[in-house]
């Protein structure tokens, strides 16, 4: 089965910010040009400025939004759509082709990535049910561990293509955010607060999917919400060496929305509201100290926790509380040597998902008279959840960088960076009670209880509970690397050599990355270069099966009405995943071929990238129903774009204008969805008591017998 997708992109930017103009400023958009990067990883980089990210529009503030104007970065189609205009979280990227939880989101140079579960968050805006609503499932926070805001950014780096060895960890792109640093020259401040709401809102929406929008009965229908943002801003200077910012700033969002089948007996015909809120809070202290001799002392601790709460369409006391973010504490030293510069850095972040559900038990009932609430659309009762479950990951880094060494062999001038750095990480999943699951069927008008539990006189009984115990799994996920590269210069020929080794303890591979681009001054002049490259990147551990291990069995206790219960069978019911030992590292090889020219005052850069996944994370079938965890995924993907910017201002009147034109053509091919998919497995309907149901409609919790592909 091959999955294709073709896609255009097309972005033109006429007047992207402007600005006062002032004698000496010179504010250029989207700046792409790197000092002391070569050219031919110059056309693969974007960096955005602080001024820049002023400018650029945004609805949440978040990392992501900045890449609009980028060619190389794709959005999920959800993003800036009437199904996500309530959500405040991060909006998902791809670069290439690539998975959108495959990129490296960093701060300040440390890593930023979720791990452990990143490919569920996204399930609901597939029409799925949204993670953490099973027993089994794991939490999910998305891509980012921490939901950074833009103002307090410095600068963002973006690379999609000839990346440097310096950065691993990835196969899509990399997107390093570089905080603001504290301001030695005045004490400042600022407040602010804004809002948005619904109701200033405008939804285009197709006269065939109006009613059920409007309707907002789905997890991925938004008619209705009220966002508010606060935040304040100190800077204290404690001398013309030592200074502190400190930071906080809140986002929530209030949702309304609808169940679309629960009713309550008191009032059959009303129907019943779901209360769903969103926050995201953020405290920064930062400091920086300019000591003796060249060097520079940099302290950063950053809590940053948020919340999402959902009440799951049609259950009775159904409310289910996700948080995430954490702790993350950096302390970074520069020191400029006489040939070269050493950053040293040393941080600590724990952080991780928790959802917690209304009740510690999961009841699917017949509708019955006897009970205050019933769902329109089958005829089943459901109440409750699973209780509180969470994944957490404490993480110790160690890094060190060095730059600037330079010299001269013969007519050719070499560049020197390496580096290395260490990750001591460990990951766990706690279950922190047993909870049940009882599934009831209709007795006979005699039913007698006899004072057994989960039973109603008359009416009906549980003939089947599932019990989840309580588990913690836990899973050491230490990591190591090195790399070293070398700019070649010589004469008209510019060439970056080099390569970086990984070291997983989770999946136990060592492996080299080369990378190596080029690129050619035809003339001599800047005017006309020829660029290419060939680089290989490998894949983050993925954890969430190996967190997963185990914590989907349960135990299934069955009864009927003459016995009392008894143990039938242990079970694992279909959720049993395992990782088999020989995991390759998952790797994608790059190649990439362009031309730029500069013409009347722009620049036109024309660039080819091909992207071949291997050994990509899937699952597949094991014995019965168990699902294992292997190396079954592929993906290829080719991508041209065009970029055109004017190369100096526009002054017309008071403002500087720039203008920059991106087009992009992808077509990609993959065999699976997400490591959650089975390559050869591509159900989206079954059959439940003769109706034809999307798997995601199916009733909660039953076992799927007649299965069909469409």
């Amino acid at each position: 089965m091959k999955k294709t997708q073709i896609a255009i992109f097309c972005n033109v930017l006429l007047i992207a910010g402007y600005s006062v103009a002032e004698e000496n400023e010179n504010l250029v958009l989207d700046e792409v040009i790197v000092k002391e990067t070569a050219f031919s990883q110059q056309v693969g980089t974007q960096k955005i400025s602080a001024d820049q990210i002023k400018r650029l529009p945004s609805t949440n503030g978040k990392i992501t939004e900045l890449l609009k104007l980028n060619p190389n970065v794709n959005f999920s189609n959800t993003v800036n759509s009437a199904s996500t205009a309530g959500e405040i979280r991060p909006d998902e990227v791809s670069f290439h082709g690539q998975k959108f939880y495959e990129n490296n989101f960093m701060i300040d140079g440390i890593s930023n990535n979720d791990n452990l579960n990143p490919g569920d968050l996204a399930r609901a805006g597939a029409g799925e049910l949204i993670a953490g609503t099973n027993a089994y499932d794991l939490p999910a926070g998305g891509t980012q561990s921490l939901w950074i805001n833009t103002k307090l950014l410095k600068n963002v780096e973006v690379f999609d293509s000839n990346i440097s060895a310096k950065y691993g960890n990835f196969m899509g792109g990399v997107i390093n955010a570089e905080l603001k640093d504290p301001d030695l020259e005045k004490a400042s401040g600022s407040i602010s607060y804004r809002t948005t709401r619904s109701a200033w809102a405008k939804y285009n929406i197709n006269d065939e999917d109006r009613a059920s929008f409007e309707a907002a009965t789905s997890y991925s229908a938004q008619p209705q919400f009220k966002k508010e943002y606060y935040d304040v801003v100190l800077n204290q200077p404690l001398s013309d060496r030592f200074g502190i910012l400190f930071s906080y700033s809140k986002e929530t969002s209030d949702l309304l929305s609808n169940h679309s089948g629960l009713r309550y007996r008191a009032d059959p015909t009303k129907t019943v509201t779901r209360l769903n809120d969103r926050s995201n809070e953020i405290f920064l202290l930062k400091g920086i100290y300019f000591g003796d001799h060249g060097n520079t002392f940099k302290g950063t601790v950053i809590y940053s926790p948020h919340q999402s709460r959902v009440v799951k369409n049609n259950f009775y006391k159904g409310q289910m509380d996700s948080t995430g973010g954490g702790v993350s504490g950096l302390l970074e030293w520069e020191k400029q040597f006489d040939l070269l510069k050493m950053t040293t850095a040393f941080s600590y972040k724990r952080t991780g998902d928790t959802v917690e559900h209304e009740e510690d038990s999961y009841r699917r009932y017949e509708a019955s008279e006897l009970l205050e609430w019933f769902n329109t659309n089958n005829s089943f009762a459901l109440r409750g959840g699973f209780g509180k479950y969470k994944t957490e990951k404490a993480t110790y880094t160690l890094k060190q960088n060095f730059s600037g060494l330079h010299f001269d062999w013969g007519q050719s001038e070499h560049k020197i960076i390496f580096g290395w750095d260490a990750n001591l990480a460990q990951a766990r999943y706690k279950r922190y009670q047993n909870v049940y699951q009882y599934l009831y069927t209709p007795g006979s008008s005699s039913l007698t209880c006899n004072g057994a539990n989960e039973c109603i006189d008359g009416q009906q009984y549980a003939y089947e509970a599932r019990l989840y115990p309580q588990r913690q799994v836990k899973v050491k996920d230490d990591s190591y690397s090195a790399y070293i590269e070398d700019n070649i210069s010589w004469k008209n020929l510019d060439i970056n050599l080099g390569g970086r080794l990984d070291y997983s303890a989770y999946l136990k591979n060592l492996n080299f990355s080369p990378r190596f681009s080029a690129s050619y001054d035809v003339f001599g002049n800047q005017n006309t270069r020829l660029f290419g490259g060939l680089s290989r990147y490998y894949s983050n551990s993925m954890l969430a099966y190996a967190l997963r291990a185990n914590i989907g069995g349960n135990y299934i206790y069955k009864r009927s009405t003459t016995a009392d219960w008894y143990l039938d069978r242990e079970s694992t019911l279909g959720n049993n995943f395992s990782v088999k030992s020989d995991l390759k590292t998952p790797y994608n090889d790059e190649s990439v071929l362009g031309l730029s020219q500069k013409l009347l005052g722009t620049q036109w850069t024309v660039k080819w990238v091909h992207r071949h996944g291997k050994d990509q994370f899937t699952r597949e079938k094991g014995q019965g129903i168990e699902r294992i965890m292997t190396n079954g995924g592929w993906t290829k993907a080719n991508t041209v774009t065009l970029d055109v910017s004017n190369l100096n201002e526009y002054k017309l009147g008071f403002m500087n204008l720039n203008w920059k034109l991106g087009l992009a053509y992808a077509k990609n091919k993959t065999n699976y969805s997400s490591y959650n998919d089975d390559p050869e497995d591509d159900i989206s309907k079954a059959i439940y008591r003769d109706q034809l149901l999307d798997i995601w409609n199916l009733p909660q919790m039953i076992s799927i017998i007649n299965i069909l592909p469409f």
